[in-house]
């Protein structure tokens, strides 16, 4: 059945995340460097690990511009361990794009 009634940006966004959930195992873990790597925890937030030097890059660039409130930190094996939700790593991802790849 093909429904003609539209679907809103933001209706879109949460379908394009529940497919995503529904596609990402828990225990996948997603390797962009080697000084930061991500998992998608069971209630779909991501949890990420950040290296010293790039948490040190992302701190004085604020790389946590528009998510409120600022994510809090535990540190784990010298590692940055935060977790954010869906639409908060969207956002993150962006900042990162923004920072210097030296």
């Amino acid at each position: 059945v093909v429904s003609t009634q539209s679907t809103g940006a933001a209706e879109w966004g949460i379908f394009e995340v529940n497919l995503k959930r529904l596609s990402t195992s828990t225990s996948t873990v997603h390797t962009e460097t080697s000084n930061m790597s991500y998992t998608v925890n069971s209630s779909g937030k991501y949890v990420i690990s950040i290296a010293p030097e790039m948490w040190k890059m992302i701190m004085s660039r604020d790389g946590f511009a528009g998510i409120h409130p600022v994510p809090h930190y535990k540190l784990e094996s010298g590692r940055y361990i935060i977790e954010l939700t869906a639409v908060q790593w969207g956002i993150f991802e962006l900042n990162l794009k923004l920072l210097p790849t030296s």
